[in-house]
């Protein structure tokens, strides 16, 4: 296969981890202490990481399963919903009882395209792997996981599942192992404070060392980076610039959508420099968008640009 064109290829990927419902107010006003400013709109729309990341795969033509815990609250049946709505398979998705699903309140400035963030944490909604969980991953062609789906990893090695996983680690990921991971994708800054080092080639390295086959890291308008271990133990790193963003909404979520579109691009067969190409660009177009979700292209949207 031609590793710069993108077959339509319906294999399945299993995400695991945070779905969150996310309360946008949309304002250019600067946020005072004790102050008040006036929002252009208000607008409810899904987040989290894994979830978003979810949705950027079914975008671009992979089935995806996504396993996590909610609460059994409106805002929980909302996160549902808004899953399901996208094509998202949800049988994985637990509502708890009790629970009490995750939320955030962000304040977003389209004129500087920055965000203020207040979360509320869920509570009472553990992550459970089950039966069924277990062999929506071993059939899937690749894994995905955020901070809370790392926790995961040690049941799903016990039950023999040897499908390669992807690392969305933008946020800090408590006791990270990168032993069983193949993609290890964080920020420039997450990468370096957790490599101890001040150059990022150096902490590309250094990751590698730890077990990941590929390491990739957002730099926000650098574009991103990536280093691959071969297997005569030689790295090889491939860099890919940013593009600019046409309509800029905010930059929400657009970390989560390049991680989708990065394991999109390897699950359609694409090599990582094509595919660092392309997640770059989805995660530009999805900042058209004021939420995280709502301009993520579709694949057929996709093929022009790319062309």
């Amino acid at each position: 296969m031609n590793p710069e064109r993108i077959a339509i290829i319906m294999h399945s990927v299993a995400c695991i981890g945070v779905a969150t419902l996310d309360y946008i107010a949309v304002s250019r006003e600067p946020l005072l202490p004790d102050g008040r400013i006036v929002a252009e709109e208000i607008l409810e729309a899904g987040g989290g990481n894994a979830a978003t990341a979810a949705v950027a795969l079914v975008r671009l033509g992979i089935a995806v399963d996504f396993i996590g815990s909610i609460g059994d609250d409106p805002v929980g049946a909302t996160i549902h919903h808004s899953l399901t709505a996208e094509g998202v398979r949800t049988a994985g998705l637990r509502r708890v009882p009790g629970g009490r699903s995750p939320a955030s309140v962000i304040v977003v400035n389209p004129a500087t395209a920055q965000r203020s963030i207040v979360t509320l944490p869920a509570v009472g909604t553990d992550l459970h792997i089950s039966a069924d969980d277990l062999r929506a991953c071993a059939r899937a062609a690749w894994i995905h996981v955020d901070y809370a789906g790392h926790k995961a990893i040690p049941q799903l090695r016990q039950a023999g599942i040897t499908t390669p996983i992807s690392l969305d680690a933008g946020n800090h990921v408590p006791d990270l192992n990168l032993s069983e991971i193949t993609l290890y994708a964080p920020t420039k800054a997450a990468l370096l404070r957790t490599m101890h080092t001040d150059e990022v080639e150096d902490a590309i390295r250094l990751a590698l060392a730890a077990g990941p086959r590929i390491v990739a890291v957002t730099m926000g308008e650098q574009g991103s980076l990536a280093g691959v271990r071969e297997e005569s133990g030689e790295v090889r790193l491939f860099s890919a610039p940013s593009f600019p963003v046409p309509r800029m909404g905010s930059t929400l979520g657009a970390g989560d959508v390049f991680h989708g579109a990065l394991v999109a691009g390897l699950v359609h067969g694409l090599a990582i420099e094509p595919a660092l190409r392309q997640a770059n660009l989805v995660a530009s177009l999805a900042c058209r968008g004021i939420d995280g979700r709502s301009a993520i292209p579709s694949l057929a949207e996709l093929m022009t640009p790319l062309r």
